[in-house]
């Protein structure tokens, strides 16, 4: 019974610690411990799933085997004499971000012993994995034979359960013969009694029967090796048909080696957990140095061992309080203001500081101090201790590092971009700015992994890892969620929402380049692409939950698009974001052949006399003829491509007043207004550039009209007057363009050298049969009379407007009433 008892508690042990997801119910049946594994597999919280029952975990499943094996060992009951039994069946679970998950679970309850309650076992795994399809055409039996000889991995074809064909990698894991193995039953290699309990005669006729309903799966094994002893191998099943014959491939992997591995990291942890248990008796227990401050005096005295704590002489020390800040590292001094409010107040005090000793290495030390104060509560003296507890914080760094990172990539995993996305979400919501999430699957990737190898697979996720690297900022979050799926955050993309999604295309777009660029693996090229799907938050989901599981639908939906594709959640911002790609494409391209004209529409006054004129851009599109600049001055200013754009405007325009002016169209009271981004008006050289114009092609500076909008007004309103006021030293004219639909105010009205004031067209075009409308009209005419300024009704289209905007003061118009935009030669021939 000793033996049997030993025997439980390290099955127990195994199972809960080995790396296997599980988790333990006591005797009634509540859960008070889960494993790691079990919180990443369902991504539930901790704290929800202790103290709920086994009962309710099961209480929804189809196969009611686990609630009548619940029964049954209460009816029963844990008892010391009863031998350990277990039930196996299959689960389907949902995950704490929505995934759907087929689980092989099996619950053993252990009997107690020695007066310890028993207790419950519950341990599991997904069904599925990485699994090859051998798809055989007809080719001969010698083909057949070299293809499973080829593979990388141990290999085997069963004929029902004997073996038909293997290969050498898997003669030499059996440490057999191949003619040996020839139509030997698998079963005859393999343990009689599973690792789950089940013999392996039972075991393999399941699988069998699983295959033949189109099942596919991935299993662990023991086989036997000729001495008897077992190898833990890891077994990919899958059916499939060789001429008249239903077989069965397997692919084997010898995961012993992995087993051990996931122990030892077990017992790293382990380790390390007693490692930071040891470090704090040893803070309480010995080690500790004693300080003291006589307040009065400021005198500082040590113990023994400060010395060789800091790893200084005694003679160097600290003397005094003051003093003390010398053996304080530089990031941490405000600690130290922190202790002295504490102080005088006569409170206790605790804190954990760095210390850089001599030769440049960083320690923590932690003090835990009190105050003595005499009978009027002064403080007099002070007194601490110091202890070195970077043992201890070297080891929460490494359990941190474990709990947070993937140990493959050194990438984020789940919980941390969980935890981060959470915060990011709420932040977004917060200040009403937007982020995106990258959900990234390499596309091909088990192909790869399963021709090549697991180690092959692992060289190419690491490389993946360090390219996603290069191409993100180090604000943004990048992580590895599973296999080959990664996950990057970019927490904050500045602009609306057709500017963050243009942007996030951009980027997509950079991210699948790197990518798809070759790998070298031991020695040879591979290509590998990527499909991404991009979801928008908090547009796309207000948690972290939804966003991810929103990118994950975008990112099937560009596997769907066949692979090496980006995609949007929502389908209107892939279609925004996809115009707006061949927009820019199209703009750069309209640069370099010059395909932009300038249209010229007339402003006149009430006696229909021309004025002025306003320069009007319209780009020549090879295959969409006329492009209105509302299509594409937007995607300009977002691109930068405005710049170029806006320059040519203002070299054209220049150029076309000088050749009108030369030819005496026009007298001094005639101006053109030309249209600046505010982009271009932000850029620290606009007054120069503007001058270097003006002088380039010999124009006066009062024909030329700068029309700029409300919106600049508001963006640092010193600067833009300091700017406004240059460009009136220069001689050129100020207009408001659209005036009535920004932020303006009468304080900025006042300080601003404007000339003109341009009436927004919205307004201008109900007049007649709004008064709300009619009565903005007629105020922005009473402001311009009080400022000085210049009025220009724009938009009119009739009579009835002319007129009315005539009435109340109104002298300059502009609209389709009197001309819509003509070219320069039509505009000359009908004005001039």
């Amino acid at each position: 019974m000793q033996n049997t008892t030993h025997d439980n508690t390290d099955i127990t042990a195994l199972a809960f610690e080995a790396g296997q997801p599980s988790l333990i119910a006591d005797v009634r049946r509540k859960i008070i411990k889960v494993n790691q594994a079990f919180l990443a597999l369902s991504g539930f919280p901790f704290d929800m799933l202790i103290g709920s029952t086994l009962n309710t975990l099961y209480a929804e499943q189809e196969d009611y085997g686990f609630i009548e094996f619940l029964q049954g060992t209460q009816k029963t009951g844990l008892k010391s004499d009863d031998p350990v039994n277990h039930y196996t069946g299959k689960t389907l679970r949902d995950t704490w971000d929505g995934r759907h998950l087929e689980l092989i679970e099996t619950l053993t309850h252990i009997p107690g012993q020695n007066g310890r309650p028993g207790h419950y076992l519950m341990s599991c795994q997904k069904i599925g994995g990485l699994i090859p399809k051998l798809v055989v055409a007809s080719e001969s039996e010698k083909a057949f034979n070299q293809l499973i000889e080829s593979l990388p991995e141990a290999a085997v074809v069963l004929d029902g359960a004997h073996i038909k064909v293997c290969n050498e990698q898997f003669s030499h894991l059996t440490q057999r013969d191949k003619a040996e193995l020839d139509n030997l039953p698998i079963t005859d290699l393999s343990m009689a009694v599973q690792a789950d309990g089940v013999g392996a005669v039972e075991k393999l006729s399941r699988i069998l029967s699983a295959l033949e309903r189109g099942r596919i799966g991935t299993i662990e094994w023991l086989l036997k090796l000729p001495n008897g002893e077992p190898r833990e191998v890891e077994v990919s099943f899958s059916g499939f048909e060789y001429y008249d014959r239903r077989l069965t491939f397997a692919n084997i992997r010898d995961i012993t080696d992995r087993k051990r591995m996931e122990l030892e990291r077990q017992g790293l942890l382990d380790e390390l957990a007693n490692k930071e248990q040891m470090t704090r008796l040893a803070t309480r227990a010995g080690g500790i140095v004693i300080w003291e401050v006589d307040l009065q005096t400021n005198k500082m005295y040590w113990s023994d061992g400060a010395s060789q704590l800091f790893d200084v002489p005694v003679g160097s020390l600290p003397a005094t309080f003051n003093a003390l800040r010398e053996f304080v590292f530089e990031d941490d001094i405000g600690l130290l203001d922190s202790l002295l409010d504490d102080i005088n107040e006569g409170l206790p005090f605790e804190f954990e500081s760095r210390f850089q000793g001599p030769a440049g290495d960083v320690r923590w030390l932690r003090t835990q101090g009190q105050v003595e104060c005499d009978a009027n509560e002064k403080p007099i003296m002070v007194r601490a201790a110091v202890s070195d507890i970077s043992e201890y914080k070297n080891s929460q760094e490494e359990i941190s590092r474990l709990a947070y990172y993937d140990p493959l990539t050194k990438l984020a995993n789940r919980r941390l971009l969980l935890d981060r996305l959470h915060q990011y979400c709420a932040s977004a919501k917060r200040n009403k700015t937007s982020g995106v999430v990258f959900y990234l699957d390499l596309d091909r990737f088990k192909l790869l992994n399963d021709s090549l190898g697991h180690a092959s697979g692992d060289i190419l996720l690491i490389e993946v890892a360090k390219r996603l690297i290069e191409v993100f900022r180090t604000d943004d979050t990048v992580a590895r969620i599973g296999g080959d799926e990664f996950v990057v955050v970019i927490p904050v993309i500045a602009g609306g929402m057709h500017m963050v999604a243009h942007k996030a295309r951009v980027i997509a777009d950079k991210l699948r380049a790197a990518l798809a660029s070759d790998y070298i693996i031991n020695g040879l090229n591979y290509h590998m692409s990527s499909s991404i799907g991009l979801a928008m938050f908090p547009q796309d989901g207000e948690t972290a939950e939804a966003v991810i599981q929103n990118a994950d639908v975008a990112m099937y939906q560009a596997k769907k698009n066949g692979r090496n594709a980006v995609a949007f959640y929502r389908a209107e911002q892939q279609d925004d974001a996809d115009k707006r790609v061949l927009i820019e494409q199209d703009l750069r391209q309209a640069i370099k052949l010059e395909q932009f004209e300038l249209y010229y529409q007339p402003k006149v006054d009430s006696d229909g006399q021309t004025v002025g004129g306003e320069a009007l851009i319209r780009w020549q599109h090879e295959e969409r003829g006329i492009v209105q600049p509302d299509a594409f001055i937007g995607v300009a200013e977002e691109t930068g491509l405005i710049m170029e754009i806006g320059q040519w405007v203002m070299e054209a325009a220049c150029i076309q007043l000088k050749v009108w002016k030369e030819r005496g169209y026009f007298g001094d009271d005639f101006n053109l207004s030309i249209n600046i981004s505010p982009v271009q008006f932000r850029r620290k050289d606009f007054v120069v550039n503007i001058q270097e114009v003006i002088d380039r092609n010999g124009v006066a500076p009062s024909s030329v009209m700068l029309e700029i909008t409300e919106g600049m007004l508001i963006e640092d309103v010193d600067a833009t007057v300091a700017k406004l006021n240059q460009l009136k030293e220069l001689g050129v004219k100020i207009s408001i363009d659209d005036f009535g639909t920004g932020y303006s105010s009468l304080y900025y009205l006042k300080r601003l050298p404007l000339d003109e004031i341009k009436i927004d067209q919205t307004y201008v075009r109900s007049i007649i049969s709004d008064k709300d409308d009619a009565a903005i009209v007629k105020t922005i005419m009473d402001l311009a009379r009080h400022f000085g300024l210049k009025p220009i009704a724009e938009g009119v289209e009739n009579k009835e407007q002319e007129s009315f905007l005539h009435d109340i003061g109104c002298q300059i118009f502009q609209g389709y009433l009197y001309s819509e935009p003509l070219t320069a030669e039509e505009f000359a021939a009908q004005y001039f």
